[in-house]
């Protein structure tokens, strides 16, 4: 008998104990909770990728449903936030190419060309384009698509440059004309510059232009878009709107004032709003309230420079449509620095909503894509519960989790419940009492805006949280 033989009996038993002590060491880590009063760190460490319970409708040995296919997005749309980087700053033709409303009303320009060069939210590479257009003499007839990774002027690489289908004199008036086509090679894209050619009529037109991507693997780097704002258009004809950004948290109001030297002294305040900055800078808000509820995002230029606003009726609702959305464009005027009055003493807003409705939208709690893993700009917007939850120790809370219509029912059920469970697996490791809270997820079942347009489906995707 060999050496190694020998020794074969004695070290098989204490192998598999070393790995049971091993396991167990690792089991007893990923439930720790933090020190009493200090909020855990938000990081794929901390905050399990997976829920602690399943979604009520499946059983407790149910695989979660497999995520769906990767569907291809535009990454040149206002929503992914995108922005036209080549036009003067007081023009705001350009967002209807690439606000994604259904049946925009699209750019009618002087002449028989238009070009637009659009700087995307994170670099991509793109597998297809899309062109939707009137059907009407003016319509454009040719299209070039050419892309940069290295800056707005190039340079350049074409990847797209053909005629457009022909609209005949018997399909005038109608909705519209669609071509899509796939690209020979697919090309990596941070700019892409689209030019139209050929209308008629001394005039040319487009609705949208798409660039169509697979979601990226990362999600874009946050980056801060705190600030004060003029606007000539959105917001309810206000001419101003300041914006203050913790995390992924941004709050603000928006009214009319007077600019000197760099700062906006508001004159009358109009509202306050809510929002959450996605990764890659682009803002989903919501303002006002009742009849006067508007909801919305907001893209910014790679410089932070520039906005653009895309907002629509509060009142809209899951159901209806967003034939009443207001386009507008703005630029940066100066520093954040308390600008709304009485800010500095201004309650908490989410201990101030559970108190007052028992129900708030968490705006800036943020997911890895497709996902429940809560990423780490999401901690203001989650500490503020866990301050307001200290404050009244005697408050049971629920959490809801909301997803927009992509993916199918079951995939959006599961999604939505482990997310919700990683917010209250965040909760109660900062302290709150773990009997004081419940998780639910509710799908695509509870929607806010309509699902039929990038705008709305971002509205859709959120945290809420419930007295009870």
């Amino acid at each position: 008998m060999s050496a190694a033989s020998s020794l074969r009996p004695t070290v098989l038993p204490l192998l598999i104990a070393a790995i049971a002590m091993v396991a167990g060491c690792k089991e007893k880590s990923k439930h720790e909770l933090p020190k009493p009063g200090v909020p855990k760190p938000v990081t794929e460490q901390s905050v399990p990728a997976t829920a602690a319970a399943p979604a009520p409708s499946a059983s407790a040995s149910a695989d979660p449903p497999a995520p769906a296919a990767p569907k291809l997005v535009n990454v040149a749309g206002m929503s992914a936030g995108a922005f036209v980087v080549n036009k003067p700053r007081d023009d705001q033709r350009w967002l209807s190419l690439i606000n994604e409303v259904p049946d925009s009303v699209g750019i009618t320009a002087n002449g028989d060309g238009y070009d637009a060069v659009i700087a995307l939210a994170a670099p991509a590479t793109i597998e297809r384009v899309r062109f939707v257009r009137a059907a009407e003499i003016s319509a454009a007839k040719h299209a070039q698509v050419q892309v940069s990774e290295q800056g707005q002027d190039g340079p350049w690489q074409t990847v797209y440059d053909a005629d457009l289908t022909a609209i005949g004199s018997s399909q005038r008036d109608s909705r519209g004309v669609s071509d899509e086509a796939a690209l020979p090679t697919p090309a990596r894209a941070r700019w892409v510059r689209v030019n139209f050619t050929g209308g008629g009529g001394g005039t040319i037109s487009v609705r949208q232009f798409e660039a169509l991507a697979q979601p990226a693997e990362g999600a874009p780097a946050e980056r801060s878009v705190s600030g004060v704002y003029r606007l000539l258009r959105g917001f309810s004809g206000a001419s101003y709107v300041a914006i203050r950004q913790d995390g992924a948290t941004v709050r603000g109001c928006f009214g009319d004032g007077e600019e000197k030297g760099g700062r906006v002294t508001f004159r009358r305040v109009a509202g306050e709003f809510a929002g959450g900055a996605e990764p890659g800078g682009y803002l989903r808000y919501a303002r006002g309230s009742g009849k006067d509820a508007w909801r919305g995002v907001m893209s910014f230029s790679p410089d932070g420079a520039r906005t653009a606003v895309l907002e629509f009726p509060g009142a809209t609702g899951g159901s209806g449509t967003m034939a009443q959305s207001v386009n507008g464009i703005g630029w940066r005027v100066g520093d954040y620095r308390d600008a709304c009055p009485g800010d500095a003493k201004a309650t908490d807003p989410v201990d101030d909503a559970l108190e007052a409705e028992k129900r708030v939208t968490l705006y800036g709690v943020n997911f890895d894509l497709d996902a429940d893993t809560l990423r780490p700009e999401s901690r203001p917007a989650l500490d503020a519960v866990v301050k307001a939850a200290r404050a009244h120790p005697d408050w049971h809370l629920a959490i809801e989790g909301h997803t927009d219509s992509s993916g199918g029912d079951a995939h959006n059920q599961d999604l939505s419940q482990r997310r919700a469970e990683s917010v209250r697996r965040y909760l109660a490791a900062a302290g709150v009492a773990g009997d004081h809270l419940g998780a639910q997820g509710f799908g695509a079942s509870r929607p806010v805006a309509p699902n039929d347009n990038p705008a709305g489906r971002a509205q859709n995707r959120r945290v809420e949280v419930a007295r009870q």
